[in-house]
């Protein structure tokens, strides 16, 4: 689900230009919302599944996808994504950008082969660097339960082994 604000390159590979409809109405919560539900039922079809579960699940899923998209260099106009569509056609964007661009071409001939250069290598190894040492931390955390064992302790008891 996270990947599915960008199937609207798909759209674009009909008009010979996978970029045309890139951070369009797919890059917006309403978009996420619909789309996680519409999964969750089918999900739920499936007599083990929980609709509101996946359907919490799908949309954090989604979510992150905006989000991390927020934080990335946006090199073409119009900058950033429209968020709170249908409500709003504003574009936003976030005034920090943590991640670098992705280049790729805007011929459909030749837009998957482009997606191969150093330039892509270097962005998608710092996003991997970036969000493997939160996921690390996380985990870290989870395991030994330091913040777990510390809620409620006295302030001489605290970070204690």
């Amino acid at each position: 689900m996270a990947v599915m604000p960008d199937f609207d390159f798909v759209f674009g590979f009909f008009v010979d230009n996978p970029n045309r409809y890139h951070h369009h109405f797919t890059h917006s919560i309403f978009f996420i919302t619909v789309m996680s539900l519409f999964v969750a039922f089918i999900l739920a079809q499936n007599s083990r599944a929980h609709l509101l579960a996946d359907f919490v699940l799908l949309t954090v899923a989604g979510l992150s996808h905006l989000f991390l998209d927020m934080l990335a260099v946006d090199t073409s106009a119009p900058y950033g994504m429209p968020l709170f569509w249908p409500l709003s056609e504003k574009y936003v964007i976030s005034p920090v950008s943590i991640f670098s661009d992705i280049q790729r071409a805007s011929h459909s001939g030749r837009f998957l082969s482009s997606l191969f250069n150093l330039h892509n290598l270097v962005a998608v190894g710092k996003e991997v660097l970036i969000l493997g040492s939160i996921t690390l931390f996380c985990l870290y955390f989870k395991r030994y339960g330091i913040l777990k064992k510390n809620i409620g302790a006295k302030p001489g008891e605290r970070f204690k082994r």
